[in-house]
């Protein structure tokens, strides 16, 4: 974790939310507290104001030019986000957890799409049939094929959210490890449940019968609609997101207090 006091954070740049609509006192906080800037290659830190969705969309859309990111909670779910905009505008530190991603390499017969995921990656049926998944882990394959609506491989960070609802386990942040958890599996056909891995681990994920059980990929809930593709490989990613609080410990207690409620 670090640290940076107020005095050296100045400026910030504010997300942009199509789907949320910012209270005016909300802006008029922020502009009373930091100079906001045009661009966040100029800023200290980007500030997005929303839920938890928001915030991964600004991941997504920003990452690149500023990986400082400090939320407002204004949406549905606000785990990655601070309760309120007061609490960033009068925060004397801000409080940066440095949290690694997830990639996924898709193979077609065009070549390799690359898609990240801050919280996770996942394939899910795009129809009514059930998918017969073959699984690789590090080069070796599993004897049986998975059955199941879809499977979903997290970073620590991300398990507390769908990982979470397919009955994963939650894992604290900094934790070197992967999670694959299958999503409503058939048990009496698939004698396997989630899976902690090491953080170098590779997972493979082939369909079986693709054409008539399709399977769309999403990554931290943008959809991949990819008609027909060979495999996914899924490992960690070199990218870094650093995510802040304006009370130290913040995110650490939150998936400390899920881990009791998964």
């Amino acid at each position: 974790m670090k640290s940076i006091s107020k005095n050296k954070i100045s400026k910030a740049f504010l997300a942009r939310t199509p789907f949320i609509e910012r209270p005016e006192e909300v802006d008029r906080l922020l502009a009373g507290r930091f100079d906001l800037v045009e661009s966040p290659e100029e800023a200290d830190l980007i500030l997005v104001f929303g839920g938890d969705g928001t915030m991964l969309r600004a991941i997504r859309e920003y990452r690149h030019q500023n990986n400082y990111f400090v939320g407002i909670h204004g949406g549905t779910v606000g785990f990655l986000m601070n309760e309120s905009t007061e609490a960033v505008v009068e925060a004397d530190a801000f409080y940066f957890d440095e949290l690694w991603m997830v990639e996924g390499d898709i193979v077609t017969e065009e070549g390799v799409q690359t898609v990240h995921g801050f919280n996770d990656i996942w394939i899910e049926r795009s129809t009514e049939r059930v998918l017969k998944i073959r699984l690789m882990i590090d080069d070796r394959e599993v004897p049986q094929l998975i059955l199941a609506d879809g499977i979903v491989v997290c970073t620590p960070q991300g398990s507390s959210g769908y990982n979470r609802a397919a009955r994963g386990k939650v894992i604290m942040p900094g934790v070197p490890v992967l999670q694959m958890t299958p999503i409503a599996a058939m048990v009496n056909k698939t004698p396997l449940g989630s899976l902690i891995l090491a953080e170098d681990s590779e997972i493979v994920l082939r369909l079986e019968e693709q054409a008539k059980r399709p399977a769309r990929i999403m990554a931290d809930n943008r959809m991949y609609e990819i008609p027909v593709w060979r495999e996914l490989r899924i490992r960690k990613s070199k990218e870094r997101v650093n995510l802040g609080f304006a009370r130290q410990n913040v995110f650490l207690e939150r998936m400390f207090g899920a881990q009791y409620h998964s």
